[in-house]
């Protein structure tokens, strides 16, 4: 199964068709384009995989708030998130679109910050720019472990991660480069041995080679406190310890996922 996030738009507009689709390609989603609402009921199979619809007010004959009603009454596209795209954001306009079961909507003309905030409020973290990107995969992050589990196993010693949960309106991809700056400033305090990486879900994993569970406690107690002090005090933390939560990078992550979900 694809787990490639597609968004429809549906715009009349070439000009703007084209900046929403450069805009997100650029961060791995699939852009598919209509410039009518008729289309999307005559070819209803071509859109069904299709994660969140982006859908233009004023279109040639039906209009987008006539083709998201219709939308809701229809099983098929009843629960599928649709944010609506105007030129004018008057009150009654928004709130006939909410009520509609649009989740959101953008004013004309956009920026891509703006843009890129609300299309990642509904498929969520998306993958910024290969020249300019900062989060680490859960693949490369697996293979980070791993090295460091191999070191600990050659050497008899011990091995502790440490997952730092953001506040959900930090992670949001607008506050990217608070959160490098963060990162660069939590690593400034470790051990140079120690390595901190920004995750995929924008959360910090620091890696604390040769360092035990009481060791890593003092660790996390340090952050917490200082997180405070920052002014940052929604996050949640957990740590787990090879080899007693984890004889390999695997069953370490998977661990420290269940506790911060936990």
């Amino acid at each position: 199964m694809s787990t490639e996030k597609k968004v429809l738009i549906v715009e009349d507009s070439n000009i703007v068709r084209l900046e929403v689709k450069r805009t997100l390609e650029q961060y791995g989603v699939k852009v598919l384009e209509l410039v009518n609402a008729e289309d999307l009921f005559r070819f209803p199979k071509r859109y069904q995989e299709v994660n969140l619809i982006i859908l233009d007010i004023t279109l040639p004959g039906m209009d987008g708030l006539t083709a998201l009603e219709r939308m809701r009454s229809e099983q098929a596209w009843a629960y599928l998130p649709v944010i609506i795209l105007t030129g004018r954001a008057d009150r009654v306009t928004v709130q006939r679109a909410l009520k509609a079961g649009a989740v959101n909507y953008i004013r004309k003309p956009f920026t891509k910050e703006g843009l890129l905030e609300r299309v990642e409020g509904v498929l969520g973290p998306l993958v910024p720019p290969e020249d300019n990107r900062e989060a680490w995969t859960e693949a490369e992050l697996e293979e980070q472990v791993r090295n460091e589990v191999k070191r600990a196993q050659r050497g008899g010693s011990l091995l502790s991660l440490l997952e730092i949960r953001m506040p959900d309106e930090m992670r949001s991809l607008p506050h990217l480069k608070e959160l490098v700056n963060l990162r660069n400033k939590v690593k400034e305090q470790l051990r140079e041995i120690d390595s901190v990486f920004l995750t995929r879900k924008r959360n910090l994993l620091l890696v604390l080679p040769l360092t035990g569970a009481e060791g890593a406690a003092v660790v996390t107690e340090k952050f917490r406190k200082w997180f405070t002090e920052q002014g940052i005090q929604k996050i949640d933390l957990a740590l787990v310890t090879f080899p007693k939560d984890g004889v390999n990078e695997q069953e370490l992550l998977n661990n420290l996922g269940k506790k911060l979900s936990g």
